[in-house]
């Protein structure tokens, strides 16, 4: 363990306080390591973040389940990110709760929550976010047998049972997919993501479809709002291509409810009969209507994963994220966002 393996992810003093801490905690509190019957395990993944994070996880759950059929999955998530998992057949029992002591009613959200792991008696926990708050106030504190996650991104090795180190210059679904791998003793089959629907969700495509009269691979979704401003193409940008895609080409324009009034200006300045508005629609009915595309275009964020997971052609405008960790993978353009004309996209398309 060494001060610059923290400092990839955290600046130099913070690292330096992680490290000093893993020393002392990991002296007074000596890793044991603990095994368990991954066959019968009672086992919870800890996920409680963004969108993108969780949608580059939906394949763990089958895959555990598919190794250990007997095993029961109880999986943490942030409310935003229950929506995307929450039709998975290969998890039995949800927890949803976000980031630890964040929120209204701090205190009393996290009270409930670690009573409700207490009471289930883990047999495995995973962090898959490594967060030293994850470790410590949710699987050491939840009394569960075999704790698992990295411990040299954001520290917490002497509150693990089972700590694993982490090795810089992976994609996210590697160094998840390898956590999961090492901790439960197996390999996965498939290595992609691959979210879980139900019925009702292609009902409401098909319903979307007839409703725009719309052929598969006829058109085109862009997604022009990010969460972040380092992570925010030009408006400016958005605004010429989105009018120069409406002249020959239906267009869906993705967003929140709290961004609408920005997507309708990109409206009113195209071609309007050709541009529509999807508002906060279900993530998962997005995922399958994604699909059906020619081709997404969206800043770096959550829509990005939602749409190269579905295997439609994604071009992504990037912004300041770790390129090596989270761009997208399958059937995708990567477009420095600085750098990038509007008229260079259209050339792509």
């Amino acid at each position: 363990m060494r001060i610059n393996e923290y400092q990839h992810r955290n600046g130099l003093i913070k690292s330096i306080g992680l490290f000093l801490f893993d020393l002392i905690s990991s002296f007074f509190i000596p890793n044991k390591q603990i095994e368990v019957d991954n066959y019968t395990a009672k086992i919870l993944i800890i996920r409680n973040d963004k969108i993108g994070d969780v949608v580059q996880n939906t394949h763990i759950f089958k895959e555990i389940k598919t190794k250990y059929p007997r095993s029961k999955i109880t999986f943490l998530v942030s409310n935003i990110g229950y929506e995307v998992v929450k039709e998975d057949r290969f998890i039995n029992n949800y927890i949803v709760y976000n980031q630890v002591f964040r929120g209204k009613n701090k205190l009393k959200n996290y009270l409930n929550v670690i009573k409700k792991i207490r009471k289930e008696k883990f047999d495995v926990g995973i962090d898959l976010r490594a967060s030293l708050t994850n470790i410590i106030f949710l699987l050491w504190m939840g009394n569960i047998k075999k704790t698992i996650s990295y411990y040299n991104i954001g520290g917490g090795k002497g509150f693990l049972t089972n700590p694993i180190k982490f090795v810089y210059g992976k994609h996210t679904i590697d160094f998840d997919r390898e956590l999961v791998e090492k901790g439960m003793d197996f390999e996965f089959v498939n290595k992609y993501p691959k979210l879980q629907y139900s019925v009702k969700d292609f009902i409401e495509l098909n319903e979307l479809i007839t409703r725009y009269n719309l052929n598969v691979k006829d058109y085109i979704c862009i997604c022009p709002i990010a969460s972040s401003l380092d992570r925010q193409w030009d408006l400016n940008k958005w605004e010429r291509l989105i009018i120069k895609l409406s002249e020959n080409n239906k267009i869906f324009l993705l967003g929140t409810n709290e961004k609408k009034e920005i997507l309708e200006v990109f409206k009113a300045r195209g071609l309007s009969n050709n541009i529509n508005l999807l508002i906060d629609k279900n993530l998962r009915v997005l995922s399958l209507f994604l699909s059906k595309a020619k081709v997404v275009i969206t800043n770096d964020g959550g829509i990005m994963h939602l749409s190269w997971t579905s295997g439609v052609k994604t071009i992504a405008l990037w912004g300041s994220a770790d390129k090596t960790m989270d761009k997208p993978l399958l059937n995708s353009v990567v477009l420095d966002k600085d750098k990038t004309r509007w008229k260079e996209v259209v050339e792509l398309i």
